[in-house]
């Protein structure tokens, strides 16, 4: 049975996420706002990284949701609710780690050393 926002007709045969779905449109917002250079964006790719490797690209405290604003909280809110239903490696789901490893270069460039 499919969670709340990917139904299972929603993955492909590689079980990757669909592109026409909301979440998978809401983590593009979120990918297209950390890649700029604001409180906000920042606040997008902590989550993001936390998600994608959490031990080796830092954790994310559910606190950074007091200080998201709507819009942000918005776009992480269908993540959340996936991450919740579907225990799959976000590189399986969606297939974009060259994105986000764009955005460990951005924001953990100190921690490049370490990256696996």
């Amino acid at each position: 049975m499919g969670g709340q926002g990917v139904p299972e007709s929603g993955f492909d045969a590689e079980g990757r996420v669909d592109p026409g779905s909301p979440v998978f449109a809401a983590l593009h917002r979120l990918l297209a706002l950390a890649r700029s250079n604001t409180t906000q964006s920042r606040r997008a790719a902590t989550f993001l990284l936390a998600w994608w490797y959490p031990k080796n690209w830092g954790g994310w405290e559910l606190t950074e949701l007091w200080l998201a604003d709507e819009a942000v909280f918005q776009h992480m809110l269908p993540l959340m609710r996936f991450i919740t239903r579907y225990p799959n490696h976000p590189a399986t789901a969606f297939g974009l780690d060259d994105l986000l490893d764009g955005l460990f270069e951005q924001w953990r460039p100190h921690r490049r050393a370490g990256h696996a």
